[in-house]
């Protein structure tokens, strides 16, 4: 009697086991297996902050060994386009909200990772700090910049050398300097000067004799 009533609960609960046990085949398949590019733990509005004046820039958490591109620029209030060059997780521009004619000092860090950074002609000094890794930093800009390019292997690509400093970078970029093309200029006025005053000089002594 006992065994009837009890009879038909062992097959239901083998039969829920072995739903259970594809289930979780199922699941453990679907962990296992690619998974798509997320985001990373930090977004675009954790890498800035404003204080005083200065704007400073930085890959915050575990952004900072990511090779990121980070570009700030003037368009009423400062923005900045903000990317992971190696991963492509997050790529987005962030508008700060400070006014443009609020920012004084403009101080990008790369931190770690092999950074690309574009300096603009915002604040009244730039400055752009590679860190660790093969950096690149742009600062061709028409406007006064100082880089540092920091560890690792790193170019930079400037205004002439008497607007633009780098330090630190094994590959520098520099413009002609624009006094060297005056001056060449300047010398160039000056021996014609000379060449027209040889010859009025000489046609002088040929109407004295």
């Amino acid at each position: 009697m006992s065994g009837g009533a009890w009879g038909p609960r062992p097959a239901a609960i083998v039969a829920g086991l072995s739903v259970a046990a594809t289930l979780a085949v199922l699941l453990l398949l679907t962990v296992s297996g690619p998974q798509p590019a997320r985001a990373a733990s930090c977004g675009v509005g954790d890498i800035d902050s404003f204080v005083s004046g200065a704007l400073t820039i930085e890959g915050a958490g575990l952004c900072s060994d990511h090779a990121e591109y980070i570009k700030p620029y003037c368009s009423g209030d400062v923005k900045i386009d903000y990317a992971f060059i190696d991963t492509n997780d997050l790529s987005a521009t962030e508008d700060t909200g400070v006014p443009c004619d609020s920012v004084v000092v403009v101080d990008v860090e790369g931190l770690g990772g092999n950074d690309r950074i574009q300096m603009t002609p915002l604040g009244s000094t730039r400055l752009a700090n590679g860190g660790a890794g093969d950096d690149t930093v742009l600062i061709r800009n028409g406007v006064s910049d100082i880089a540092d390019c920091g560890e690792g292997f790193d170019s930079v690509q400037a205004d002439h050398s008497k607007l633009d400093s780098a330090n630190n970078c094994e590959i520098q970029e520099f413009l002609a300097d624009p006094a060297t093309q005056g001056s060449g200029a300047a010398a160039k006025k000056k021996c014609k000067k000379k060449k027209r005053r040889a010859a009025v000089a000489k046609k002088r002594c040929k109407k004295k004799h």
